[in-house]
């Protein structure tokens, strides 16, 4: 098996405590050594895992951090005052409150708790000055509108390269922004580096729900160092609500770009996913319970051209799936013992599969052969004679001209 460099995470909400057990069976594998690792990333919850390791936390620190983390911190406040936060900032929970969950793993680090005594935010440029070498990269989606105002989904990756003096618990608010869970978050670039929060600014939501980048080819492309310039426009929930369903809609796979994929055989990828979830994503025959059927249907069209990408991307050959049928990605009500039995499906995923991981170099069939699930749209592409000037543009260095 090829030496692995890099180690990806895709979100799974409260289930990336499962991300602990697998790296605590990982680090038993005579063939892995966590000595290697000089990259890490992260879409939504995964992008926490993903921190952890960049700061060099061991397997059983993270073990640690991930039973003691107390997830109904999100839940703050009586349900009437969510459901107000609802129809005021399209999210039923404060994201603020990852500053402290964040920081509870900054603390960890005997040289980071140092820095938040004089300083509240720890940004990717700390990281490197206090002598952190791996490349840790957060990914969030961007909503904007394109200039036929159609609303569009473009991943984002925050880096050391990309965002350097961005706070990183901004860009994992951003990453972990599930539409209706929590608000979105809207950053404005102010130049080097530096995204500051802004009600006027990008609109970043859940890194999932970009169907252009997967975890698992996050170190295999350039990072896209450019916004889209034009900006979601502050609105009712519902108005938001209809954007993004539309952008979902249009999304589409680029299958003569994924052909131009250097893809990395020192990647692994860890996806933690329910039942239905897993058989939409290994393409699998539709199961006979019509319940079951809907609920692969709905996945399907939400995630088919993403899950499409994954398979073109040699996903399934170099990723470990964590089956996580015992508690859903928003309960943050999790018990102990909910805790206890996705930390054991990590281990066992990792015990089980390990061994089968194969860092193939991708021939034909992934780079121009793959089925998309569900629906596959695609943006139109003819050149734009007279782009309207009516739509709200930033001003931000980094934007698309």
């Amino acid at each position: 098996m090829a030496n692995i460099r890099n180690l990806v995470f895709d979100g799974a909400g409260v289930g990336v405590v499962a991300d602990a057990g697998a790296l605590v069976e990982l680090a038993k594998q005579p063939s892995f050594s966590f000595k290697n690792i000089t990259g890490v990333g992260g879409f939504s919850s995964g992008s926490i895992a993903a921190l952890s390791l960049a700061l060099e936390l061991t397997p059983n620190q993270i073990t640690e951090y991930s039973f003691d983390t107390d997830f109904k911190k999100f839940t703050d406040g009586s349900f009437l005052g969510d459901i107000e936060r609802l129809t005021k900032t399209y999210g039923l929970y404060d994201p603020k409150n990852f500053v402290d969950v964040i920081n509870g793993l900054f603390s960890y680090s005997p040289k980071l708790k140092k820095l938040l005594d004089k300083k509240h935010d720890i940004t990717f440029g700390d990281l490197q000055e206090l002598g952190y070498k791996t490349d840790l990269r957060i990914v969030a989606t961007n909503l904007y509108l394109d200039d036929h105002h159609k609303p569009r989904l473009a991943p984002f990756v925050f880096s050391a390269e990309t965002a350097k003096n961005t706070p990183i618990v901004l860009a994992i608010m951003a990453s972990c922004a599930i539409p209706g869970v929590f608000p979105p978050v809207r950053l404005t670039y102010q130049g080097d580096g530096y995204f500051v929060q802004d009600d006027k600014g990008h609109t970043f939501i859940d890194g999932e729900l970009s169907s252009t980048l997967v975890p698992i080819n996050l170190f295999d492309v350039p990072l896209p160092k450019s916004i889209n310039c034009n900006v979601i426009p502050e609105d009712h929930p519902i108005k938001f609500l209809e954007l993004l369903i539309d952008a979902i809609e249009a999304n589409h796979v680029d299958t003569k770009k994924t052909a131009e994929y250097k893809f990395q055989n020192t990647t692994l990828g860890f996806n933690i996913e329910s039942s239905s979830e897993l058989r939409v994503i290994k393409n699998s025959k539709l199961p006979v319970n019509l319940l079951d059927r809907l609920n692969d249907c709905i996945n399907k069209f939400i995630f088919g051209p993403r899950d499409a990408l994954f398979r073109m991307s040699d996903g399934l050959n170099r990723t470990i799936f964590i089956k996580n049928d015992i508690v859903s990605s928003t309960n943050f009500d999790i018990t102990l013992a909910e805790k206890d039995k996705l930390f054991t499906l990590g281990q066992k995923a990792v015990a089980e599969e390990f061994k089968n991981i194969k860092f193939n170099t991708v021939g034909e069939e992934y780079k121009n052969k793959a089925v998309a699930v569900g629906k596959t749209f695609v943006t139109p592409k003819s050149p734009i004679p007279n782009p309207d000037k009516t739509i709200s543009r930033c001003s931000c260095f980094p934007c698309f001209r």
